[in-house]
């Protein structure tokens, strides 16, 4: 136990970041009952937490970091181009001009030939 204890130790902290995300999907994994996934993902957290070992060991703490924390960065980037999206949406839907070619509730579509700015 004291191995396991002084290996822990010497981990920059990407390095110790990284194995505890990925036991917290391995045991949701073993949760739900998807055990080839959980397997592959065990494998995942011994080669990322032996990269990011390597990455420290050279000195590059600052590349660890960046791989990381990537996942998460573009993560958060897709939720902001997603927002970005639907708030454009209500932008668009009322200064353009619709024509619909079926009426909706019985009250006829206006028509896209008649100009209704007089």
């Amino acid at each position: 136990m004291s191995g396991i204890n002084s290996a822990w130790k010497t981990l920059c902290i990407p390095a110790k970041i990284f194995p505890i995300g990925m036991a917290s999907v391995i045991l949701f994994n073993f949760y739900i009952g998807q055990y080839a996934r959980m397997g592959a993902n065990a494998l995942y957290l011994v080669v990322g937490t032996g990269l990011l070992y390597i990455l420290c060991a050279f000195n590059m703490e600052i590349v660890a970091w960046i791989l990381l924390l990537l996942p998460v960065l573009f993560f958060l980037s897709l939720i902001a181009l997603l927002i970005f999206d639907l708030s454009l949406i209500d932008v668009t839907h009322t200064f353009q001009k619709r024509c619909y070619p079926h009426s909706v509730n019985g009250v006829p579509p206006p028509s896209c030939d008649s100009d209704h700015s007089a």
